[in-house]
């Protein structure tokens, strides 16, 4: 079992960035620069790292069926661990981008990959060919993209080349560094001043009595004090207080969650948690997540079917996540059956909208049109003496075209009283298994 790229030299002991190198990585769309940071934020920024988690473990906590579904994919799927693989391809979610390198074993005469991580910094990017690029590790060899795409599992979430900058990393950081910088200069801030700018007024001009103004004012720290003269009017730089600064915070913090989840707690002087704000951000979550989903099931059904092809000559087969709100439309079908054998009429743009698909009640014209009695029922017929009942048996058939269910078409025909027609429609029924032909009219 040999995997398709060796060791790979990359940098993931990233420590610090500066706001210089974020606008140099934004303003030149520096690929390798933008990857330190992204990697940065999502490590450090818990409020990025938990809404991308969020993404993610909606995706890993759904279900899934394989439509078309063969032995082989059957027995593959016992020992092997799908949800690995999505949750090697929902790391694109973020990047925009996943790689995954395939090692193949043979069991039981069956080539069965095994999957291994390529970390996003590993992907490089050369500018003067305008290529994607692995180095190997302590050597200059490159890897480009393009020539190993047919080896590895290369997963574009965002559908575009340009998925450096178009992925959901790239939505987020201009907030990220908004709010990292305003933490770090408050933090410099108490950590060098401890108290606000001051502003001096007075009169005077004297060398000497200014820099020893100066000296004091520089040597005032928290808990210090100075003596100045009387003249001297001192006062300090009105600066924003602790909630002004958490306000600040907390509104990054939702700008954030709104592009990531589409959520975000509520604004100041709303009701937070009202039920209203509630489902209206969860349905964003699932709309994000529903989008993530079908994304994935492509890559996903494009991997399955690799493997058929390298294994056997089934017919391909398609993944499909399963969402709890989605109506399964077998069932549902069955459901609607049972319900109008049994008396009940469902409503047409109920049945539409749920099957997805256009639906048209036929008219009695068009139904009875399309009631044709069976050969056999019609030797039948001129086989059994209807004479003494040609009225009842008229009648009958009135009764089976205007009924809507076989207990109402049944219950019908039990009224009438008369011992030849009974004797007649047994003879009908037993012979011809009209039965199960008036059920089928239902």
């Amino acid at each position: 079992m040999k995997y398709n790229l060796p060791n790979l030299n990359y940098e993931n002991d990233i420590y610090f960035i500066t706001i210089e190198s974020v606008k140099e990585a934004i303003a030149e769309n520096d690929f390798e620069l933008l990857n330190n940071i992204y990697y940065l934020f999502l490590n450090r920024d818990l409020k990025i790292a938990e809404g991308v988690e969020k993404r993610k473990d909606a995706i890993l906590s759904l279900d899934y069926t394989i439509e078309n579904e063969n032995p082989f994919i059957k027995d593959f799927l016992k020992s092997f661990n799908i949800k690995k693989l999505i949750k090697l391809l929902s790391d694109a979610i973020y990047y925009g981008y996943a790689v995954i390198d395939l090692a193949y074993e043979v069991k039981n005469n069956l080539l069965i990959p095994k999957l291994k991580k390529i970390p996003p910094l590993a992907l490089k990017y050369d500018s003067l060919q305008e290529e994607y690029y692995f180095l190997e590790k302590n050597t200059l060899n490159k890897i480009y993209l393009k020539n190993i795409e047919d080896k590895i599992i290369f997963y574009n979430h965002t559908g575009s080349e340009k998925f450096f900058n178009e992925n959901l990393a790239y939505k987020i950081i201009f907030y990220a560094i908004l709010k990292h910088t305003t933490i770090t200069l408050n933090m410099q801030y108490f950590d060098s001043l401890a108290i606000p700018p001051i502003i001096v007024k007075g009169a005077g001009d004297d060398e000497e009595k200014i820099k020893e103004l100066l000296t004091q004012i520089a040597n005032l720290k928290s808990n210090s004090f100075g003596i100045f003269p009387q003249d001297l009017s001192i006062d300090s730089l009105k600066v924003s207080n602790q909630v002004d600064f958490l306000g600040l915070i907390n509104y990054f913090d939702n700008l954030i969650s709104h592009f990531i989840t589409g959520q975000g707690s509520a604004s100041e002087g709303s009701k937070s948690g009202s039920y209203a704000l509630s489902k209206t951000t969860q349905n964003r979550l699932f709309e994000k997540v529903k989008a993530d989903a079908s994304m994935i099931e492509e890559e996903v059904t494009k991997f399955l079917n690799k493997l058929i092809k390298l294994n056997t000559n089934y017919n391909e087969v398609k993944f499909k996540f399963i969402f709890k709100d989605e109506v399964n439309k077998k069932e549902l079908s069955n459901i609607i059956k049972t319900l109008t054998d049994s008396g009940y009429e469902i409503d047409e743009e109920y049945i539409s909208n749920t099957l997805k698909i256009p639906v048209k009640k036929k008219t009695q014209k068009e139904i009875n049109s399309k009631l044709k009695p069976l050969s056999y029922q019609e030797d039948q017929l001129l086989n059994t003496d209807l004479s003494n009942v040609k009225k009842e048996i008229n009648e009958v058939y009135k009764i089976l075209q205007n009924s809507s269910s076989y207990e109402e078409a049944l219950s019908k025909i039990e009224k009438f009283d008369n011992p030849e027609m009974e004797k007649a429609l047994e003879s009908i029924i037993f012979a011809n298994s009209l039965l199960g032909r008036l059920e089928e009219w239902v």
